[in-house]
């Protein structure tokens, strides 16, 4: 049996930890107030912030339509900052295509070194920061032309604003800013467009061109205009160029580009001068020499799979039909990488209709998911395999 000592101290010492615990759990439930306090305080304060950021927005962009008055490249510059600081590309689509517009209004300014927007690149204080800006200009524009469907109307002049954006800033031809005296900061400044190409790859530029090319492209009838198709392409060789045809660059441009179903002859109807940039590069024995490789041409037949495979050997088969010449030169090459992309494609072709195989136009029962969007451009695929004959 307790004594009556022992059963008040075991009371008391239970008392006290309840009451411990009890404190305890105060602290929990007060802290855990807090919190929830501060995190509700920060999202209406910065969803405060954000619309007050976006009503300074509209208000520029409403009194720059007005026309009173050039906007210098400096207040542009505050303005892109501000809305590159909140942006969501759903949400701020409207005041991104404003603003892509007043920094290429800008760029059409005559004689006008403060309002060019590219004059800012030449501040010392400001160059890092401007670089860092259009970039991300830039990378929005890629975005929002993944999501754009060039067979809608409104779309298509978005689809030709940022197109327009992302050739103005990745080439310095067009800078009216390297006239005259300031041919000697061309240098510097192609260094710059450089930089901006070579981020703009990391992030996935050939992809975006690859999907607007293909719904573009992949129909009955191409809803891409000769500008449009022409600054696509142009955009795509570009990095190529710059990079002087390395193999980090030529993968992605013959997965992404020169396997969009019947490009070269949509090229040779819509944009034929865009066939001569490429003779003159001779990209053609390029792609000989990089596709002979028996490790890379793989690789590009594993990245494309089947149906693509014969979009690109359609695409070669048509530029070599347009350069006989330099067929017979590169022959051997340019059989072997043909027989190369056959045999991958042969691996997947079915004898018989099975639980495991689709229907192909071009190969019969084929054993991987045929892409049926490619069914509209197959007519002309067929037109150019058929140059293999």
């Amino acid at each position: 049996m307790f004594t009556v000592s022992q059963t008040s101290r075991a009371w008391f010492i239970d008392r006290a930890r309840q009451a411990r615990e009890e404190r305890l759990v105060q602290k929990e439930r007060e802290r855990s107030a807090v919190t929830i306090q501060a995190l509700v305080r920060s999202f209406l304060c910065r969803r405060r912030l954000h619309r007050d950021i976006r009503k300074e927005i509209d208000e520029f962009f409403s009194a720059d339509e007005s026309g009173s008055s050039k906007r210098s490249a400096l207040c542009i510059f505050k303005i892109a900052r501000r809305l590159l600081f909140i942006c969501k590309t759903t949400e701020d689509s409207e005041r991104l295509e404003k603003l892509c517009r007043s920094i290429l209004n800008s760029m059409d300014a005559e004689n006008e070194p403060k309002v060019w927007y590219v004059s800012l690149a030449l501040s010392k204080d400001l160059t890092l920061l401007w670089i860092k800006q259009i970039k991300s200009i830039l990378w929005h524009c890629c975005e929002l032309l993944g999501q754009l469907k060039p067979e809608i109307l409104q779309d298509s002049r978005l689809i030709t604003l940022y197109l327009t954006m992302l050739v103005t800033f990745t080439d310095t031809s067009t800078w009216k800013i390297l006239r005259g005296k300031g041919e000697s900061l061309r240098p510097a400044l192609n260094h710059i467009c450089a930089n901006i190409m070579g981020h703009l790859n990391q992030r996935g530029l050939y992809s975006v061109l690859q999907v607007l090319l293909t719904r573009g492209l992949a129909r009955p009838r191409p809803c891409l205009s000769k500008g449009m198709l022409t600054a696509a392409f142009s955009l795509a060789l570009r990095p190529v160029v710059a990079a002087q045809f390395s193999d980090n660059l030529m993968r992605p441009f013959i997965i992404h580009v020169m396997s969009v179903p019947a490009l070269v002859a949509h090229l040779s109807t819509v944009a034929p001068e865009r066939l001569g940039v490429l003779e003159s590069h001779d990209m053609l024995r390029k792609f000989i020499v990089f596709l002979r490789d028996r490790d890379r041409c793989r690789d590009a037949c594993e990245s494309l799979e089947g149906c693509h495979t014969l979009c690109l050997m359609g695409n070669l088969l048509h530029l070599g039909s347009l350069s006989l010449r330099l067929l017979e030169e590169e022959m051997d090459g340019f059989v072997s990488a043909l027989t190369q992309m056959l045999c991958y494609c042969q691996k997947y072709v079915a004898q018989k209709k099975s639980n495991l195989t689709h229907w192909h136009p071009v190969l019969g029962w084929f054993s991987q998911p045929v892409d049926y969007g490619l069914n509209d451009s197959m007519y002309l695929i067929t037109k150019q395999l058929q140059f293999l004959w």
